[in-house]
């Protein structure tokens, strides 16, 4: 995809901020992020031509452009729309050059959901996956909804359950606390650190192979902080297996998946589960990976 737009104006401007502004609906404040202030005071005479970022000229808009797996919608009522998202592929995009994410998959099945939060790229997402996580996603279907689900989040989970492939014989029961904090280029990494943010999760023991050394957990999060689960298990001695990041034992894909979110929304009690992470199926293929 091309990452400018070439703009040909019809009538004069005082200047290129006044034009584009007024052209596309883009804020000045914006257009003073994105152009120089000696490009964006040129004035414009008619016919004059003006490449533009194609993310400045689309601003706010998701590209509807889905070409990935399949997404598929597990649940529906008039306050959330529920789906599983695959692995590998982003809640929402950044900019309207980039697709392929659940945002440019909902615009296909229900472009009104888009409207919600619209001047958010996350739109009525009221939590996110990592790329690499599988998993139950909520997406609000009003904006009184999505607002009253961001403001309440911390108090109304009762249960956020992930399942796990983890290095290694975990506990049986454990609850892990750790201060962590973000660092690196655009914050994408996470590390122990005890000036960092406390944050805690809980696991059971589901199954172990002691053949191959690994186990399945369930891992129930309390905070929602980057890669939690991915650095607290690492931490813990017990990488989740296929994690590029903070694992040891390569494989197709991050053995971490969003299972159930347990809450209440007006009056309406919410305990939907994504069962697509087939754990014998994906255990036993591990299993062969491993011993081949």
């Amino acid at each position: 995809m091309s990452t400018k737009i070439g703009i040909c104006f019809i009538q004069d401007f005082p200047s290129v901020m006044e034009g584009i502004s007024i052209l596309t609906g883009v804020s000045k404040n914006q257009l003073k992020k994105e152009l120089s202030k000696k490009e964006l005071n040129r004035s414009i005479k008619k016919q004059d031509e003006f490449q533009l970022p194609i993310n400045l000229f689309n601003y706010g808009k998701i590209n509807p452009i889905y070409l990935g797996p399949v997404i598929k919608s597990l649940f529906e009522d008039d306050q959330f729309l529920v789906l599983s998202k695959p692995h590998k592929v982003h809640c929402h995009p950044l900019g309207y050059d980039e697709n392929d994410n659940v945002l440019s998959y909902l615009s296909t099945i229900a472009p009104e959901l888009l409207e919600v939060n619209k001047q958010s790229y996350d739109r009525g997402l009221f939590y996110r996956l990592d790329f690499e996580t599988s998993g139950l996603l909520y997406l609000a279907k009003s904006d009184s909804i999505q607002s009253q689900m961001r403001q309440q989040f911390p108090t109304a989970m009762k249960a956020k359950k992930y399942l796990a492939v983890v290095d290694g014989k975990a506990d049986q029961e454990k609850v892990l606390k750790h201060h962590l904090s973000s660092y690196g280029e655009k914050k994408s990494f996470v590390k122990v650190d005890e000036q960092g943010e406390l944050c805690e999760c809980h696991y059971h023991l589901l199954e172990y192979n002691e053949k191959e050394d690994l186990s399945l957990i369930e891992v129930n999060l309390k905070q929602g902080f980057r890669h939690q689960i991915r650095v607290q298990l690492q931490a813990d001695g017990h990488a989740i297996v296929g994690d590029p990041l903070y694992g040891n034992r390569e494989y197709s894909r991050l053995m971490l998946h969003c299972y159930q979110y347990v809450f209440d929304c007006n009056g309406i009690h919410y305990e939907i589960k994504d069962d697509s992470f087939a754990t014998n199926k994906l255990l036993g293929s591990l299993f062969t990976y491993f011993n081949s």
